[in-house]
């Protein structure tokens, strides 16, 4: 029996700096390949490649159009989900047997969402909604038997049947820590990158309304440090110059987060070490615990410091009891904090008197200009709370019922205008208007690289 082709493919942002080194790829779709890889009854069954291309750049068509594959998976964030379902309805007439399955964070849509991108966009034929492992594995084991239509015991996908959606809801169904192998370990991610991203736990115990997670539960699961060591002893022996933790927040427990730093010494001490971590979690023992390593950069997700936005980041930040954890944070390096402008509930007022509580401490700042894609909570109540999103921006946010369109662009002249020489942009934002999606980032009066 032929063995099942089928390609797995993401389209990325250019590159963020030219030379030697590609700083980005699709983490999912290794982890995609090393889980099915595992699996006795797929492994001999499928064929998988993986295709990573430059959004919008268009020379690979011919070959994958050649190449007749039978199912193409592809991976969607806010930056390529729309281009993906107008190129979708195109390659339809050149592939028309090819099973196209879509998935990625902007699929954790609810019923109704995904009903509405269907009537503007019907090219797709599968969608995953959540992580796609079991779901995906599963309409595989289908596919290989020749069965296109008869999915409806599989939970977490909505699919195509007589031009029709039907929608299979989730049943809670995740895949454990243990039972998902390392791409890295099986060396399935090609060398050459620049930065290493090191998953150590998969979920999220937050609720950010801006953010897809909340979909999948707040349950973390942690890997083992035995996999973990191996992954940074990869990554020092493979070249790669800097390891960025994908973690949603690496010290939510201290305990762990000191055998992680130590694994790090072991292992991959000359790299660059970039974290995310909360701010009113830390303590001297995680701060102790990062002393030894000579490159250290930590990101602090504050969101916000409006009391009338407080809400869609599940927490009340208060700058008072920020100070002296970043105060902790200075011992082993300048603290990187992020702002998010445009949240609901956000007033012009707000943002700029939190801005300025920010500036005024000389930590780094990161300002995201809001995007709200599919998959959000804000996205699904956008009418509620008069949210204008602009599609073609990356769902970029426009206005809401408490900023106005000027509101927003006032407070990003006064971004502009306070950080004077101290701004960083990466090379795709214009000089001249920060653009939606697009972020600042300050640094006293050295550029952040």
């Amino acid at each position: 029996m032929a063995k099942l082709r089928v390609l797995l493919m993401s389209f990325r942002l250019p590159d963020e700096s030219p030379g030697e080194y590609r700083q980005t790829y699709t983490l999912s779709l290794y982890h995609l390949k090393a889980y099915i890889q595992s699996l006795p009854d797929l492994k001999d069954r499928v064929d998988i490649e993986i295709r990573e291309e430059v959004l919008r750049h268009e020379t690979w068509i011919p070959a994958v159009q050649d190449a007749e594959y039978d199912v193409i998976g592809f991976s969607c964030y806010v930056w390529n989900f729309l281009y993906t379902l107008n190129l979708l309805d195109r390659l339809r007439e050149m592939m028309p047997q090819t099973i196209f399955v879509l998935g990625g964070p902007v699929c954790y849509m609810q019923p109704a969402e995904i009903d509405e991108f269907f009537e503007r966009f019907s090219g797709w034929d599968v969608m995953v909604r959540g992580e796609g492992e079991i779901p995906f594995s599963r309409l595989l084991t289908e596919f290989v038997q020749g069965n296109r239509t008869d999915l409806d015991h599989i939970a977490s996908i909505s699919f195509k049947r007589d031009d029709a959606l039907v929608h299979i809801e989730p049943k809670g169904e995740i895949l454990e820590a243990a039972n998902i192998p390392s791409p890295f370990v099986q060396q399935i991610v090609p060398t050459g990158y620049k930065v290493f991203q090191l998953q150590a736990s998969r979920g999220c115990p937050f609720a950010c309304k801006f953010c897809t997670m909340s979909f999948i539960g707040r349950k973390v699961r942690n890997f083992s440090m035995k996999r973990v060591a191996k992954e940074l002893a990869y990554a020092n022996v493979m070249g790669y110059k800097e390891v960025m933790s994908i973690d949603a927040s690496v010290n939510l427990d201290t305990e762990r987060f000191v055998q992680f730093t130590e694994l790090y010494k072991k292992y991959a001490k000359p790299l660059t070490f970039h974290m995310q971590m909360e701010w009113h979690l830390v303590n001297q023992r995680q701060v102790d615990a990062m002393k030894d390593i000579p490159d250290v950069r930590l990101n602090f997700g504050i969101q916000t410091l409006s009391p009338g936005s407080s809400w869609t980041v599940g927490k009340k930040n208060e700058i008072e009891k920020i100070i002296p954890q970043m105060e902790l944070v200075r011992q082993v390096t300048t603290p990187m904090v992020d702002l998010i402008l445009g949240l609901p509930g956000d007033t012009k007022e707000d943002f700029i008197r939190g801005f300025d509580c920010v500036f005024e401490h000389q930590w780094e700042i990161i300002v995201f200009h809001c995007l709200y894609p599919p998959g959000t909570e804000i996205y699904r109540r956008r009418h509620e709370f008069g949210v204008v999103l602009d599609e073609a921006k990356n769902f970029a946010l426009v206005e809401h019922a408490t900023m106005s369109k000027q509101d927003i662009e006032d407070c990003v002249d006064y971004v502009i205008s306070r950080a004077e020489d101290r701004i960083e942009r990466n090379q795709w934002v214009n000089l001249d208007v920060l653009l939606p999606g697009e972020t600042l980032s300050y640094k006293n009066s050295n550029v952040v690289t």
